[in-house]
C-alpha cells in the first residue's frame, strides 16, 4: 500500500496536551509538524449530474483533519493552526 494511503490504525497515536484525545503527528508540504485526528469524519461528495437527487457521499478513511480544527480545549493563541 502506498505510504499516503495507509489506514489510520497503522500509525501510533499520543495524547493531545490540551484535550487528551489521541493524535497522529505528520509533516505538511512545508516540513512543518501538524497534529492530526486519527479517525475524522472526512467525506467525498459527489453531485447528481442530472439533478433532482441528493449528493452521494463516501467516507475517506485515509484522510485526516488537522486536530487544531477539532480540539475542544485548544488555547485561543493556537487557533488557525
Amino acid at each position: 500500500m502506498p505510504q499516503g494511503n495507509k489506514p489510520t490504525a497503522e500509525f501510533p497515536t499520543e495524547p493531545c496536551k490540551y484535550c487528551g484525545h489521541g493524535i497522529i503527528w505528520g509533516k505538511d508540504e512545508n516540513d512543518k509538524w501538524i497534529p492530526l485526528d486519527p479517525t475524522p469524519a472526512v467525506y467525498n461528495v459527489f453531485t447528481d449530474e442530472h439533478g433532482g437527487g441528493p449528493p452521494t457521499v463516501t467516507r475517506d478513511k485515509c484522510s485526516m483533519v488537522n486536530h487544531y480544527a477539532t480540539c475542544t480545549k485548544l488555547p485561543a493563541n493556537k487557533k488557525g493552526g
